[in-house]
């Protein structure tokens, strides 16, 4: 690596950057909000079922935090089986993530730290394969560094690498298969062919949005061979068949259990404003180099965005006049087919399938990937000034990407939690009080929340889950009340009961209830 050898000032700024990356992954994993998803991968990772965990809480009794948490862990007597079956409830995940979560778990424990730090395993596994795509792609170690330096503070690639969920493997999964792609391409032997059809295997068995990573391969692979059906693509194909077929026994578990796979994927149908879905897309993309969290209407989230998006589309201008076709082409259908295939089926049916940044790993691999050329070159190649112009890029960058992580590394939550956002500011709340009880509704996301906010809530605190639109049998030692995520009926009751008087919180499906007799004397 040349510019890199040549100088010791690189080699102490990538030292640096890469052992940052490194710090903001591994410490403080407990910090952040372990939300809704990731509560239920707990859940199922134990070997529970959603259904029986809400039968088994919401009987009106008064219970204590640790009688919720005890769903997050692993119980005697529910072993691999009960794992398999709770993962066949949710179809439209794919097993492979959570039995390994299982294995974590049996392995290391339950507690929030060690169940995200396997993803953090993945996140630091993805380094080297990383450094490893691109110098198949590229043929150059500078390109290979300069990724790793742009990927270890991506906020977007640190944030996922604090969540368990399966994203971090997803990363992982999907380098690796083009990696191997580009090898089995080089020189098509069947050691390297049979590799590839391995990582296809991982990929449909870690998310099925792989099927757009595979997609934009078979593009590229007929572009490669300029749409002629010869022996590569021959081997391709068969490489590509036989490692969907390895899904088939999830695809049978798909097949019967359909009406579930629609209903648990039924969000996607809903409908965002257009004006909406632009904006998301910008800060998808923008995600990968720079992340202040600020709100969504904010005019950062125009700014930004556009920012990004010019950088990286004068990175692809590069990309394609100073490389290869085979370069080229691959980074361009990785970023752009992935992104149609998301972006298009919501513009013609509605939707918000794109709405979701986590979906658009392919899309964030492929602009580093863009991003990582331009700024290698620049360093490597160009001459006088606008050396310096790309030095100062990189400096900037890289500045923006630690400063993103920083702040996101000192907030207990973050766009990526979504739903259970405001879980933190209720359980400081809540926990002020001296005998708080909360009662707590059967809406749609009031399980996962409710067991989110366990895990912050003080030993003190009590709850009552509740199915019925009714008053329950309050302790009559209760100092403070409150409702979390009531059915419309049952926040209805309160407010009809003379006794008392309803606050609405504005956030979080939150409410007080304050004596009406207290209020009056």
């Amino acid at each position: 690596m040349k510019w890199v050898s040549s100088r010791p000032l690189p080699i102490a700024l990538l030292l640096v950057v890469i052992t940052t990356g490194v710090f903001f992954r591994v410490v403080r994993l407990d910090h952040k909000v372990y939300w809704h998803d990731e509560v239920f991968t707990s859940i199922r990772a134990a070997g529970y079922v959603g259904q029986g965990v809400g039968e088994a809480l919401y009987t009106g009794d008064v219970l204590y935090p640790k009688d919720i948490l005890k769903y997050q862990t692993l119980e005697p007597g529910r072993g691999w089986s009960d794992t398999l079956h709770a993962l066949t409830t949710h179809p439209e995940h794919p097993p492979l993530y959570y039995l390994l979560v299982r294995l974590w778990m049996n392995l290391f424990g339950t507690s929030v730290a060690v169940i995200r730090s396997l993803s953090v395993l993945f996140s630091l596994l993805t380094f080297p394969a990383l450094y490893w795509l691109c110098l198949e792609l590229f043929r150059s170690p500078s390109v290979g560094w300069m990724a790793i330096a742009l990927y270890s503070v991506s906020p977007f690639h640190v944030l996922y690498a604090q969540e368990a969920r399966q994203y971090s493997l997803w990363t992982l999964t999907t380098i690796l298969s083009s990696t191997l792609l580009l090898r089995a391409l080089e020189k098509g032997s069947v050691s390297r062919w049979v590799s590839y059809v391995g990582a296809i295997a991982l990929g449909f068995y870690t998310s099925l949005f792989s099927v757009l990573v595979y997609g934009a391969h078979a593009a590229y692979v007929l572009m490669r061979e300029s749409w002629q059906f010869n022996k590569t693509v021959v081997r391709f194909s068969i490489a590509l068949i036989i490692g969907s077929t390895t899904f088939i026994p999830w695809a049978i578990v798909m097949v019967n259990n359909w009406d579930t796979f629609k209903a648990k994927t039924s969000w996607v149908n809903y409908d965002y404003p257009l004006s909406l879905l632009t904006r998301l897309w910008g800060l998808h993309v923008s995600s990968a180099l720079i992340d202040m969290g600020f709100p969504l209407y904010h005019w950062y989230s125009v700014v930004a965005p556009i920012g990004v998006i010019l950088l990286i589309a004068f990175a692809f201008y590069r990309l394609i006049r100073n490389t290869p076709q085979r370069t080229w082409l691959f980074v361009l259908f990785l970023t752009v087919l992935p992104a149609i295939a998301l972006i298009f089926p919501d513009l013609m049916l509605g939707g918000r399938r794109s709405a979701s940044t986590r979906y658009f790993v392919p899309v964030l691999i492929g602009v580093l990937l863009a991003g990582s050329f331009l700024l290698s070159e620049g360093i490597s190649h160009l001459n006088g000034g606008y050396r310096w112009i790309i030095r100062g890029l990189v400096a900037v960058i890289l500045t923006v990407g630690i400063v993103s992580c920083s702040i996101s590394f000192h907030s207990d939550t973050w766009w990526s939690k979504v739903v259970s956002y405001g879980v933190p500011r209720t359980a400081a709340l809540v926990n002020s009080k001296p005998k708080p009880l909360l009662i707590v509704g059967l809406r749609d996301v009031s399980l996962g929340n409710t067991i989110a906010l366990s895990y912050r809530l003080d030993d003190h605190v009590r709850l009552q889950m509740t199915l019925e639109a009714n008053i329950p049998d309050i302790p009559n030692d209760v100092s403070d009340l409150f409702l979390y995520h009531p059915t419309d009926a049952l926040l209805q009751v309160f407010k009809d009961a003379p006794k008392f008087r309803v606050q609405d919180l504005k956030r979080d499906s939150m409410y007080i209830i304050n004596d009406s007799e207290d209020d009056a004397t």
